[in-house]
């Protein structure tokens, strides 16, 4: 592996070690946010009417 691959390989590992939605909604925000080396990251999530 390419060590510039290793952040996204991390985050990939973080985001599957669980199972809990609400959790896991979060570690793939702030695995996003640590990939792209941003300060602040969001998820917006579509209900099931579309809003």
């Amino acid at each position: 592996m390419d060590e510039s691959d290793r952040p996204l390989f991390t985050a990939m590992v973080s985001v599957a070690a669980g199972l809990e939605l609400g959790a896991t909604l979060e570690r793939i925000v702030r695995a996003a946010a640590s990939v792209v080396n941003a300060r602040y990251a969001a998820l917006g999530v579509i209900g099931p009417a579309g809003t």
